[in-house]
């Protein structure tokens, strides 16, 4: 279990983006009652939050920086493999943040250390393990109690 965030010099809390993250996971619901589709009983979820690193180039715009063809192409594999579950860039061009499976801890470390943006240092990041809520089932045991 992870006690401390896995940190590469990210300063900030995950609470920031908790928010609007939640929101995307709590979108991919396919039917009212069903549990979230992107939970699953035997991988842990993970969070990651990625800020500008020491190769990002400033005046530059997201898109045009360095590996971030090939991290996108990257997402698009976790995603073909059934990892990823949400992710995408903030408004601010200030970084991103993704949800995602991992076997373990460890693999959770791995994929985000082999992400292109990681390696060539464009960007930094905090990986938190999370456990995301189904708001869907938590008002139906809600209301059932209201009965």
């Amino acid at each position: 279990m992870m006690r401390k965030p896995l940190r590469n010099g990210v300063g900030m809390s995950l609470a920031v983006v908790f928010g609007a993250l939640a929101v995307t996971v709590l979108a991919a619901e396919t039917a009212p009652g069903d549990a979230l589709v992107t939970s699953s009983a035997t991988r842990p979820t993970y969070l990651v939050v990625y800020r500008r690193g020491p190769s990002w180039v400033e005046g530059k715009p997201m898109r045009e920086q360095q590996s971030m063809r090939e991290h996108f192409r990257y997402y698009l594999e976790l995603h073909r493999k059934g990892l990823l579950i949400a992710g995408g860039g903030f408004t601010d061009e200030s970084g991103g943040a993704a949800v995602f499976e991992a076997t373990d801890d460890a693999a959770a470390n791995e994929i985000i250390r082999a992400d292109p943006a990681v390696e060539s240092k464009v960007f930094r990041f905090e990986l938190q393990r999370w456990k995301p809520n189904s708001w869907e089932e938590i008002s139906k045991r809600e209301a059932a109690r209201d009965e």
